[in-house]
């Protein structure tokens, strides 16, 4: 199976005081070490990652930036990581979630990774319920690393 990576399961795997980060560090090494490209880490997943823990008004202390990113290039750097991109059909793709939920602002980039997903043939794995709807149409897979 392969997978693509929301922002949350990064951030549990170095946030300590999470209540899932130890079952999301065992997730995450497990997945890593796994056959080559079967871990994508979307541009906005990393982005996303390097921003929240590196930003004062979510972490105390935040993580340097150039510390986060050394821990992008670390997972990066593993033979199962790769970083998948929009293909010729993304637009197309984004377009279904659009039109097909009704979506608010709040899942615009659920929406844009769960197109990606579809786009690849991934697994979404994220701690946020909210891709369960796009789950259920069929249209995207989904796991919560927790129930793994």
């Amino acid at each position: 199976m392969s997978y693509l990576l929301d922002i949350n399961v990064l951030i549990d795997a170095v946030h300590t005081a999470s209540k899932r980060h130890r079952q999301v560090v065992d997730w995450l090494d497990s997945a890593l070490t796994g056959p080559p490209r079967t871990v994508g880490l979307p541009w906005h997943t990393i982005l996303g990652f390097v921003r929240i823990t590196s930003n004062a008004k979510v972490f105390d202390p935040p993580v340097p930036v150039s510390q986060a990113w050394d821990r992008v290039t670390e997972w990066l750097d593993q033979p199962a990581a790769w970083i998948p991109a929009p293909t010729d059909v993304h637009q197309e793709r984004f377009g279904e979630f659009v039109d097909g939920f009704m979506l608010t602002s709040a899942l615009v980039s659920d929406a844009h990774l769960a197109a990606l997903a579809a786009e690849h043939g991934l697994v979404v794995v994220s701690a946020d319920q909210g891709f369960a709807r796009f789950a259920e149409s069929g249209l995207v897979r989904w796991l919560d690393p927790m129930s793994a």
